[in-house]
């Protein structure tokens, strides 16, 4: 139930953003009317919203990653941990016994 929460959640979000945020940006800030499709304010509108995506996905790729993302990676450090610790004390093992013979 936590994970359909949370995918309710999210899409409401980009819902929002997508319908209300992105419209607004659409409109003129002096009489409410749609601006021209190749005008300067509707480039640069485009453009600061275009680079706040851009940015988004940028940092929740790189920056902040998911937690079962490190959850794998803490796991697979200590299995190759127990790994070479298993291997260097099989091979502590042999060279004792080579001494021996």
């Amino acid at each position: 139930t936590m994970a359909f929460s949370l995918a309710l959640a999210g899409s409401v979000m980009i819902t929002v953003s997508v319908v209300s945020i992105g419209s607004e940006c659409l409109q003129s800030d002096e009489d409410g009317s749609w601006i021209e499709f190749g005008s300067l304010q509707f480039w640069q509108r485009f453009f600061c919203f275009s680079s706040g995506c851009f940015i988004y996905v940028l940092l929740s790729k790189c920056a902040f990653p998911e937690p079962e993302e490190i959850i794998a990676t803490s796991i697979l450090a200590s299995s190759d941990a127990v790994t070479r610790v298993g291997e260097s004390f099989d091979s502590g093992e042999r060279e004792d016994s080579d001494v021996e013979n």
